[in-house]
């Protein structure tokens, strides 16, 4: 669970995440939330610092990856993408722990995407420019692990609009819960 922000964080979205998964009749093989793990984010933030990966900043950890020699990225729908001079210097000085020392959801999902064996990503094109910032934590983050992990690939699918609009959480369609509640074939979903 993605829950690195306190303020859009509510039980009841966690709630209706579960309910989904048991409806659709999945099984879950490991339950995390971001916010249970912010020791194991903390120490690898303090590690890229210590081997200059990263830097203390007004009380935040900026990432340093200016070294990074990785320019583009292969999207299995979009083919090779270049990462533009602006966004590489965007994505090289991303926060991993903002000040008040709470990881960033990119540095976060970066590291769990690590320890969980992660090898694909797959996610809206409205993502697409948050792909460099990822791929340059985990360039940095293989630079100080003894066993580096190799980047998942990734895929950035179209969106679902309706009415000529992106589809928001926010968008009652756009959750599960509506298809419980009218009843639909949960296999039919799936």
């Amino acid at each position: 669970i993605d829950d690195t922000d306190a303020s859009r964080n509510n039980p009841a979205f966690e709630r209706v995440i579960v309910d989904s998964i048991v409806w659709l009749g999945l099984t879950v093989d490991e339950f995390y939330r971001q916010s249970e793990r912010f020791d194991r984010y903390t120490s690898t933030a303090k590690i890229l610092v210590k081997h200059g990966y990263a830097e203390k900043r007004d009380g935040a950890i900026m990432l340093d990856a200016s070294k990074c020699p990785i320019r583009e990225f292969h999207d299995t729908i979009a083919g090779n993408v270049k990462i533009s001079d602006k966004d590489f210097d965007t994505a090289c000085h991303t926060v991993l722990v903002r000040s008040d020392g709470v990881p960033t959801y990119h540095f976060a999902s970066v590291i769990d995407d690590i320890d969980m064996d992660i090898n694909w990503v797959i996610r809206g094109i409205d993502h697409l420019s948050n792909t460099s910032r990822q791929i340059l934590i985990h360039w940095a983050i293989q630079q100080v692990t003894i066993t580096p992990t190799e980047f998942p690939r990734h895929t950035h699918v179209g969106l679902i609009t309706m009415d000529g609009k992106k589809m928001s959480k926010r968008d009652d369609a756009a959750s599960l819960q509506k298809y419980i509640n009218e009843n639909y074939d949960p296999n039919a979903m799936l």
